[in-house]
């Protein structure tokens, strides 16, 4: 029995010519017309294939949308995170320069403030390179930081002309700036701690928490620039007396050259001279 089911197997078989072989089966190929335009859709929804069409797939500047493209690194960003860099390292040099008292009963001293200050601040433009989102209003933050680094830099260096950073003076700074400086030193350290979050949190993370986000960075902003006008209110009171001091010695050098030349008797000889000039613009003023 087993030999005739066999027999009867290979009898079903079909048999083909020799010396020739059965032809590959044969199937309708692809169709390769693009897809229809429809108005309204982006591109690279109504592009054809990538294969079909010889193109490269991947990302492409133009082919992916502009919410999903890679933004280019700004040369002025990097110039200005460069700048506040240097600028929060010289700072601090100053800072550890001038030295002076420190503070008592574990409060820091003005000038070690200072110099928390300018470690802050470095951290700041060292973090903002990572941030993922808020890029603009992150770098407009940054400008302002630069601003009060190099207001508390021209400040300090009246230090040896104006009461307002001198260490022997009690607790080396004036109330105002003890607070404009503590102040600042806060808002940079929440400023780094969001900046921080922005770099190391995840896609989804940031989308929830872009309204939040954008809340802290706007009272920064507002902290950092009550702090400038702060600072530029000292600034221009610094150079207010700079220039008194300037006219007063002035005056007191006209009046010492006035009463040499009284003493060797050239003092009618100048009034002459002086009336002189005077009556040749009383003269002019009459012929305009």
């Amino acid at each position: 029995m087993p030999a005739i089911r066999r027999a009867r197997r290979e009898g079903r078989g079909h048999t083909t010519a020799p010396g020739l072989s059965a032809p590959p089966p044969t199937f309708p190929a692809p169709p390769t017309s693009k897809l229809p335009t429809l108005p309204g859709l982006p591109a690279f929804l109504t592009s054809s294939n990538n294969e079909s069409t010889g193109g490269t797939r991947g990302y492409s500047t133009e082919t992916t949308p502009l919410f999903l493209r890679r933004p280019k690194r700004s040369s002025v960003a990097d110039d200005l995170i460069q700048h506040g860099r240097d600028a929060s390292q010289l700072l601090g040099d100053i800072s550890n320069s001038l030295g002076g008292n420190g503070g008592s009963g574990g409060v820091p001293g003005p000038w070690e403030t200072l110099q928390l200050v300018a470690t802050s601040a470095a951290l700041v433009f060292d973090t903002v390179g990572s941030v993922r989102a808020n890029k603009t209003q992150c770098l407009q933050l940054l400008e302002r930081v630069h601003q009060i680094v190099r207001t508390l830099i021209n400040l300090l260096g009246d230090v040896n002309a104006h009461a307002e950073f001198r260490p022997h003076t009690g607790g080396g700074m004036r109330p105002i700036m003890l607070r404009a400086v503590d102040q600042f030193l806060e808002t940079l350290v929440t400023l780094h701690r969001v900046l921080q979050e922005q770099s190391t949190h995840g896609l989804l993370t940031r989308i929830l928490r872009h309204l939040e986000t954008r809340d802290r960075l706007a009272e920064c902003g507002e902290a950092l620039q009550q702090a400038l006008d702060v600072f530029n209110v000292q600034t221009t009171l610094i150079s207010h007396s700079s220039l008194g001091s300037l006219r007063r010695q002035a005056t007191v050098q006209h009046e010492e050259v006035l009463s040499a030349l009284k003493k060797k008797g050239w003092a009618v000889d100048l009034a002459l001279a002086s009336k002189a000039a005077a009556g040749e613009e009383e003269q002019k003023v009459e012929g305009i």
